[in-house]
C-alpha cells in the first residue's frame, strides 16, 4: 500500500510540476566576471592536479587486474579485484587438477594398471567424476573473464566519475508551469553550467 502511495505521489508531481535539475549554480560567481575572467576560471578548473584519463585505466586494470582502480584513485576497490579473480583463479585451478587426476586415472584404468580410485569408483563413475570437473572447470573460467571484465569497465566507468563534481552547489528543484491550451503533462529541465 505505502509503494502504490509512493508511485501515486510521484505520478502526481510529474504531472502538475516540472522538474529542474541544475548541475551547479554559479550564475551568482559568473555574473560580476568579464568573459576574459570566465575563460580562466574556466582555465583552472581544468587544470587541475588529477585529471581522469578512462581509456588508461582501462588498459591498466586489463593488464594488472585493479591497477586501473589504483589509476583512479579507488585504491579499495583493487584488493576487492584482485580477491575476487585470485579466489575464481583458485577455483579453476582446483577444478582443472581434479579433471588431470582423473583423466590419469582412466588412463591407468584402461591400460590394466591399478589406480588410486581402484575400489572407491566404478569406469562410469570416474567418466562422470571427470565431465563433472571438467564442467566446473569450464564455468569458473568463464568466471574468471567474467570478473576480469568487470573490473575493467568499473574502471573505465570510475575513470569518468574521477572529476566529477559533487560540490554542495549541487540542487533540484521543482516548478509548476501552466501550459495554456496544452493537454497535463510534465517536463524535466536540465541545466549546467
Amino acid at each position: 500500500m505505502r509503494s502504490l502511495l509512493k508511485i501515486c505521489f510521484i505520478h502526481l508531481n510529474l504531472v502538475f510540476f516540472s522538474i529542474n535539475l541544475s548541475g551547479q549554480d554559479v550564475s551568482s560567481e559568473v555574473s560580476g566576471l568579464s568573459n576574459g575572467e570566465i575563460q580562466i576560471k574556466a582555465q583552472e578548473i581544468n587544470n587541475k592536479k588529477y585529471q581522469s584519463q578512462p581509456q588508461k585505466a582501462l588498459i591498466a586494470s586489463a593488464v594488472i587486474p585493479g591497477l586501473g582502480q589504483i589509476l583512479n584513485k579507488q585504491i579499495w576497490k583493487s584488493p576487492i579485484a584482485l580477491g575476487a579473480i585470485g579466489g575464481v583463479g583458485f577455483v579453476f585451478w582446483q577444478n582443472q587438477m581434479n579433471v588431470s587426476k582423473l583423466k590419469n586415472a582412466i588412463n591407468i584404468r584402461f591400460n590394466g594398471g591399478a589406480d588410486e580410485f581402484a575400489g572407491i569408483y566404478t569406469d562410469s563413475q570416474l567418466f562422470s567424476l571427470e565431465n563433472e570437473y571438467t564442467r566446473r572447470r569450464d564455468y569458473s573460467f568463464l568466471g574468471l573473464i567474467g570478473i576480469h571484465m568487470l573490473q575493467c569497465i568499473d574502471a573505465y566507468a570510475a575513470g569518468f566519475l574521477v572529476d566529477f563534481d559533487i560540490s554542495p552547489d549541487l540542487n533540484i528543484a521543482t516548478s509548476y508551469y501552466p501550459l495554456p491550451n496544452a493537454p497535463l503533462g510534465a517536463k524535466i529541465i536540465l541545466s549546467w553550467p
